[in-house]
């Protein structure tokens, strides 16, 4: 997107819940976004009346099937025929993480994905 020089380079951290509770449906595999050299992690809190997207210092290697860390996980929902990918907050069903089409604007959540922010992306491998 316009902001493509901003970008930040994340670990994607694969989530296995340990029992059916939980568990993702069909195309949705949960993970946990932290920033690549850092335990900083995305997590998704309520905020007011509404969701936010904020970063928290972690370690998400340890146990969280607890409700409260819940904030930690988002589903990834890849779409192979167009090669993108979305982040569901699992914690608020409907919200995706997304940057804005205007330059130096903070990443966050939307309920409304792709009509004023950005909420579907690229992901590459490097």
């Amino acid at each position: 997107g316009p902001s493509s020089s901003q970008k930040v380079r994340l670990n994607i951290a694969l989530y296995r819940p340990r029992g059916p509770r939980g568990s993702a449906g069909a195309g949705q595999t949960p993970v946990a976004l932290g920033i690549k050299g850092y335990k900083l992690y995305m997590s998704c809190v309520l905020s007011g009346a509404e969701p936010t997207l904020q970063l928290e210092e972690a370690d998400v290697t340890r146990d969280i099937d607890s409700a409260e860390l819940t904030r930690f996980i988002f589903y990834r929902l890849d779409s192979p025929a167009e090669g993108t990918t979305r982040f569901e907050s699992a914690a608020f069903p409907g919200w995706f993480i997304c940057t804005s089409l205007q330059p130096r604007q903070p990443v966050g959540i939307t309920n409304q994905p792709d009509q004023v922010n950005v909420a579907t992306y690229k992901l590459s491998g490097r």
